[in-house]
């Protein structure tokens, strides 16, 4: 073989190894590329749901929460029961969309249960320990909603050292109204 053939194939074999290596580099970059643009676009999605369950969840928390005060003083009725569960289907039905696997669960079954009961209201008697579930499951979704938020899993910006101070306080007033004696 000729030197000047030799020469060619070195420089041809260079030259194919350059656009090789150049090829293999821009995939690369591609990828990267595509890689931080698709999680780029995650987040904008995440943080615009979470905009959004802020933007909608304290209207279901104040109805829980609300009907919850409502077993609590004694004041609950088939009726209002009944009012309670149109407000929270009607809610579901428009926003339910933004909920988690897990929160819509625990919706879902509320209200089914609640479907149950009211069902057959016009024969169903509730005692105060099904009231009781009922407060209780009224809870579970009022957490389930402050998890989802992060109100939970987020520490305060400050402690408040003093709130067992303020816990037993109030504690002592409930004893001294409901049971003076227990004091003296």
């Amino acid at each position: 073989m000729s030197d000047s053939i030799i020469a060619a194939f070195i420089a041809l074999v260079g030259v194919v190894l350059s656009v090789a290596s150049s090829i293999a580099a821009s995939l690369f970059q591609n990828r990267s590329q595509l890689a931080r643009i698709k999680k780029e676009l995650e987040q904008q999605y995440a943080k615009q749901l979470f905009e959004k369950r802020i933007a909608t969840y304290p209207e279901l928390y104040q109805l829980l929460s609300s009907y919850a005060k409502t077993i609590q003083y004694g004041e609950q009725t088939i009726e209002n029961l009944l009012i309670f569960r149109n407000n929270l289907d009607e809610w579901d039905s428009k926003n339910a969309i933004f909920f988690t696997e897990t929160t819509a669960r625990i919706a879902g079954k509320f209200r089914g249960y609640l479907y149950e009961i009211l069902s057959n209201r016009d024969t169903v008697n509730l005692s105060n320990e099904d009231w009781a579930d009922i407060k209780k499951m009224t809870r579970g979704l009022e957490t389930a909603l402050r998890s989802e938020i992060g109100s939970y899993n987020l520490d305060p910006v400050y402690r408040l050292e003093e709130a067992s101070k303020i816990w037993g306080f109030i504690d002592e007033k409930k004893i001294s109204i409901f049971n003076p004696k227990k004091l003296r």
